[in-house]
């Protein structure tokens, strides 16, 4: 009977599994290895999310025997890979899907029968690939790669939030880190989120990184200006006479004439003074100025670590908020009511007088100034053994 010849024994029964942020996210491929059976396992990822390649290799065969390599689904089902000559030594299977686990099985094709040599249960890392718009997940999430769209636009909007992934490909894409409101409620200062950290252990393209403080709260609103007075009364209508005598041949003369008193006379009234109309009403107060914006917000600290950056390029931005937009001035007060008319004469010899024109509005109060900006925090870069930007800040706080 011809005997396996491995340099181990002869089955190997044994789980392997990725975890993501471990030394093994570093790399692009990453090794699982087993020195006691001899038989090696290697995941590779390929180049499209949750593609990867597991590559299967043991120790030399006798001459002779016949190999087959299976993969079991994690449905149970059982997937012949393909039948190996004893020559060969390594298998590569391009098939196998991000998230999945399999159980791979190295056997001995005997007459129609397999005799299971070693087997060995492989957890495929899973990958993200978000649509633009969206957050980053969660410190927790359990991705080995993240895939971001083509000038795709994405968000961290949570406090001293720590992100690790193998590997992130960004084509020109942007990562917003800022408070999820931009401004913040009125006469409230802006928000600040302390610190976003990034690691990587590779990093394909160019990401623009925007560190955004949160805008100030607007200014209170001017108070309103107070209404005007009200218009002057105006003066009294005042009439007056004149006596008039009638002559026998019916002329009008004034006393005194040539008939004396013998003709007879009477008063003709007449409109002295003409009843004045009311003034115009005193114009509103203008109101009030408006309140100063409230300050904006600080800028995140950002620290992205890349342990191999070679083809990756990041462009930090720390952009402060602005300070809060100044209150809007207070509206002006009403003009007055206009003043009322004067008195008609006893006789109403003088006509009526109007009341006066309403005054004019005061003019709306005048913005207020806007908030002062919050200041740019530091940003450090950790390419490798490069550093670039304040990493210094960084290095003190631990």
């Amino acid at each position: 009977m011809k005997h396996l010849i491995f340099t181990g024994a002869l089955a190997l029964m044994g789980a392997c599994a990725f975890k993501p942020g471990s030394d093994k996210a570093n790399s692009k491929s990453f090794e699982i290895m087993n020195t006691e059976n001899g038989l090696q396992i290697q995941v590779t990822p390929r180049t499209e999310p949750n593609e990867y390649s597991v590559a299967l290799s043991w120790p030399k065969v006798e001459d002779g025997l016949t190999l087959a390599v299976r993969r079991q689904e994690v449905t149970g089902q059982i997937r012949s890979l393909d039948v190996i000559a004893s020559g060969q030594t390594t298998y590569t299977d391009h098939s196998a899907k991000g998230g999945a686990n399999y159980t791979y099985v190295l056997s001995l094709i005997e007459d129609t029968a397999y005799r299971d040599l070693a087997s060995v249960e492989v957890a495929v890392p899973k990958d993200l690939e978000l649509e633009t718009g969206s957050e980053l997940p969660g410190t927790d999430h359990g991705f080995h790669r993240l895939f971001l769209e083509q000038d795709g636009t994405y968000f961290v909007h949570d406090d001293s939030k720590e992100l690790s992934f193998a590997e992130l490909i960004s084509r020109n894409s942007k990562i917003i880190i800022s408070p999820k409101d931009e401004v913040a409620p009125p006469l409230e200062a802006g928000t600040a989120l302390s610190e976003f950290r990034l690691n990587l252990g590779l990093g394909h393209g160019v990401l623009h990184l925007e560190a955004r403080g949160q805008e100030g709260g607007k200014g209170v609103t001017g108070e309103r200006g107070a209404d005007g007075g009200k218009g002057g009364r105006g003066h009294n209508g005042e009439s007056d006479f004149t006596r008039e005598c009638l002559s026998a041949n019916g002329t009008i003369f004034a006393p005194g004439g040539p008939d004396g008193p013998r003709s007879p006379c009477f008063k003709n009234y007449f409109c002295k003074y003409q009843t004045g109309d009311g003034g115009r009403g005193e114009r509103g107060e203008d109101g009030k100025p408006g309140g100063p914006g409230a300050p904006g917000g600080d800028s995140p600290r950002l620290l992205i670590t890349v342990e191999n950056p070679l083809g990756f390029e990041v462009k930090p931005q720390s952009i402060p908020g602005s300070g809060g937009q100044g209150g809007d001035g207070g509206k002006g007060g009403h003009g007055g009511p206009g003043g009322d008319p004067g008195s008609r004469d006893a006789r109403k010899t003088c006509g009526e007088g109007k009341r006066g024109p309403r005054g004019e509005d005061g003019s709306t109060g005048r913005l207020g100034s806007r908030g002062e900006s919050g200041k740019a925090q530091p940003f450090c870069l950790a390419f490798g053994h490069a550093r670039f930007g304040d990493c210094a800040t960084f290095e003190e706080k631990k």
